[in-house]
């Protein structure tokens, strides 16, 4: 996790996988991958990851990244104090889940703190 990255919350699932829900900062340009050009700004990312003893393990392209505010300049103060709005989480969480076969455990989402 770098600096501009803020790890949120972590939701555990019944296949031992864990939700990894951040919040960070982008520089955004070009992707050349879609083709598109992603905005600078900040960014909700929930990635599906493996943790180990001493290694974690993610998968390309099975997780999920949206824009909740575009900024020019990145901004430490900034980043702590963003507000993220619970359905957005949400509905980022079931998608990720849906689309990477995972359940939930029972009650992990209503232990996370920003829900």
């Amino acid at each position: 996790m770098s600096n501009r990255t803020r790890e949120i919350a972590r939701i555990n699932t019944t296949s031992g996988k864990v939700i990894s829900v951040e919040v960070g900062y982008d520089l955004g340009g070009t992707n050349y991958f879609t083709g598109y050009v992603n905005p600078r700004g900040y960014y909700l990312y929930v990635i599906p990851k493996t943790y180990t003893e001493h290694l974690t393990t993610v998968r390309a392209f099975s997780g999920v990244k949206k824009l909740i505010e575009s900024a020019t300049r990145f901004s430490k103060k900034r980043l702590d104090t963003l507000k993220i709005d619970k359905t957005v989480v949400s509905r980022l969480v079931d998608h990720v889940c849906t689309k990477e076969k995972l359940v939930i455990t029972d009650g992990e989402l209503e232990r996370c703190s920003f829900l």
